[in-house]
């Protein structure tokens, strides 16, 4: 071992030592001393420093044993680097760990929402003190009395259901490093089962939606792709200005993709923060005026899903300048959001 070191700092512990080296580790001091190493029967240069966070370092080596010069150099650099490479692994743990605790809470905050619904249709009192019995016979009554309430809340659950898979689908593929499972899938089913989640939402905005027909087939993992759709359908349910139209169309493009694009009239998006708006937890600045930011996940999630299976995601604005509008003050704009995935050639030939 050419270098032998333990490091210790408020972050974590560093420990490049074998037990043979506890007894050169006691007697270690803050001048350079000359030791022989029990392990590799060999003359080392030995020091223990501590750096300017507070840290320690216990270095030895046998490289360049006749030169103290050398000795300090290598011992001070060894120590830099060793207070970034710690300081950089807190960081990152604690960047998984806020990840981790930010699905939590969005996976809590659907459930949440998902009991809401049951007990806005079911009053809470009717699961209390009844037998199994007695508990459907009451559902039974409250579901032929609400006929339209009870196929809603059908749909809600759905919706939420297919969010907290989602959750779990970025968290997985992204922050656990899964890897995707690419098998040829319909991109407009998935388009369509994901947009029948959001219809009813979309709706209610006065949203008319037209989605074009297509036949390929690409190569995709499948979780991957409903997340991403989730995730564009969910900034377009909140940035598309109410009683317009929403418009997706499917084409294939000269380099073996297939492109889905979402054509709408929505928050005006700013040339400058084209770039930004992939980057994790940036949010537009006109959504953020209006405190319609969220996280500033949705984009960034869909590029990195995106680029796990080969595909890409590209935002025009202003499309159209004829169809600017200024609706109390703020701005609209025709923009469109396109996503490519790649085609499955094998699968479309034989079909």
């Amino acid at each position: 071992m050419e270098y032998i070191y333990y490091f210790q700092s408020s972050l974590g512990i560093i420990d490049k030592t074998e037990p043979e080296c506890k007894d050169c580790i006691s007697k270690a001091n803050h001048s350079i001393s000359k030791i022989n190493c029990p392990i590799n029967k060999e003359n080392r240069l030995q020091k223990r420093s501590i750096g300017p966070s507070n840290s320690l370092l216990i270095f030895c080596t046998s490289k360049d044993i006749k030169s103290k010069n050398k000795f300090r150099e290598r011992l001070e650099i060894h120590h830099e680097v060793l207070e970034q490479a710690i300081k950089k692994s807190a960081e990152e743990i604690k960047a998984e760990r806020d990840d981790f605790k930010r699905h939590l809470h969005n996976l809590v905050s659907l459930n949440a929402k998902s009991l809401y619904s049951v007990y806005a249709l079911f009053p809470q009192e009717i699961f209390m003190d009844k037998s199994r019995e007695e508990l459907l016979s009451e559902i039974k009554n409250v579901l032929s009395e609400n006929p339209e309430d009870s196929a809603k809340l059908v749909l809600d659950l759905l919706k939420n259901e297919n969010l907290k898979k989602s959750e779990l689908s970025v968290y997985n593929k992204i922050f656990k490093k899964e890897d995707p499972d690419i098998f040829p899938c319909s991109i407009h089913k998935i388009a369509l089962l994901v947009l029948n989640i959001f219809w009813g939402d979309l709706k209610e905005k006065g949203i008319n939606i037209t989605l074009g027909n297509c036949y390929e087939y690409v190569d995709t993992d499948f979780d991957a792709a409903v997340a991403i759709f989730i995730h564009i359908f969910l900034n377009t349910e909140k940035y598309i200005l109410p009683n317009t139209k929403l418009k997706i169309e499917f084409e294939k493009t000269t380099d073996h993709q297939l492109s889905v694009s979402f054509t709408m009239l929505s928050l005006k998006i700013k040339n400058e923060e084209l770039e930004k708006l992939f980057h994790k937890g940036y949010s537009g600045e006109i959504p953020t005026q209006l405190k319609k930011n969220g996280e500033g996940l949705g984009l960034w999630v869909v590029r990195e899903l995106l680029q796990s299976i080969q595909g890409s995601i590209r935002i025009y604005p202003n499309i159209d300048s004829s169809k600017k509008i200024n609706r109390l003050g703020v701005k609209y704009e025709r923009n469109l959001v396109q996503v490519t995935f790649p085609l499955s050639d094998g699968y479309n030939n034989k079909n």
